[in-house]
């Protein structure tokens, strides 16, 4: 049932423009596929419609990037005001006094798979800033998931914060990303259906992929699948679309991003 991008691929241009309005598409995402569209990049029209549907569904990223972590961006998926509020929350729990670890867990829930990320992250790393940050942003993220487990939900952002046992600032960004603001008989809310449950799954995936440092290589997906309660075969699946590289190991599922980033083509159905 996971929905598979290229069952969206369409030769004409009302998909592309379906797509480009769609609420939630980041701003980079929006001016590659209109320069697909205005034939500024040459590519033809069944590919662009992939295009599209790649950019609509995917984290934002650069097809032109050199180095694989420059590939996706956490900071992108966040914006500008929820990365600057999970910057203060890093730079408080690292500058106070005792284990940082200890500091950031205290706060809240932390799934595991992502408290055994954090022991393999090292302050003295170059990256180290940037990991801790997209953890704290994962490990929101997977609480918005695992909450946001019904069609619709009655409420403000800041109502829905507490429904969905996140902060009041990652609550506006995760609804702009993963739901649609609609109206269930006089009552206003947002409505998340089953192609914005699997666009949370692979922003997930990815973000948990940039969690592990600029190499971009995951020894095992296995323990964070369980955590998710997501199929370790459709996790394998979300991440291939996404232009990565799985591999069955005798210590689990590993997954790495080698750049420029090259996805899949395109599978044809069988003709009659």
């Amino acid at each position: 049932n996971v929905v598979n991008i290229d069952s969206v691929v369409s030769a004409g241009g009302t998909m592309l423009s379906a797509v480009q309005n769609q609420d939630g598409l980041s701003e980079s995402n929006r001016r590659a596929m209109e320069d697909a569209a205005a034939g500024r990049t040459r590519i033809d029209p069944a590919q662009a419609s992939l295009a599209a549907a790649r950019r609509a569904f995917l984290p934002p990223f650069d097809e032109t990037a050199q180095q694989p972590h420059k590939v996706f961006s956490a900071r992108e998926i966040a914006e500008d005001d929820l990365w600057g509020n999970v910057s203060r929350v890093t730079d408080a729990v690292t500058k106070k006094e005792g284990d940082w670890r200890d500091n950031l867990t205290s706060r809240g829930f932390w799934f595991k798979s992502i408290k055994k990320l954090l022991n393999g992250i090292h302050l003295e790393d170059r990256s180290a800033s940037t990991q801790i940050k997209t953890a704290i942003l994962l490990n929101g993220m997977m609480k918005f998931h695992q909450n946001a487990n019904k069609s619709f939900f009655y409420g403000t952002p800041e109502e829905l914060a507490k429904k969905f046992a996140i902060s009041n600032d990652m609550a506006p960004r995760f609804l702009e990303l993963f739901a649609v603001k609609t109206n269930d008989r006089g009552k206003d809310g947002y409505s998340i259906t089953k192609p914005l449950k699997d666009k949370s799954m692979v922003h997930l995936l990815i973000l948990y992929l940039l969690a592990h440092g600029r190499d971009m290589k995951v020894p095992s997906i296995d323990m964070f699948c369980n955590d998710l309660q997501l199929e370790v075969n459709i996790a394998s699946m979300l991440l291939r679309e996404a232009g990565c590289n799985v591999n069955k190991t005798k210590g689990g599922t590993s997954v790495s991003l080698k750049a420029p980033i090259n996805f899949p083509p395109p599978r044809r159905g069988k003709r009659p």
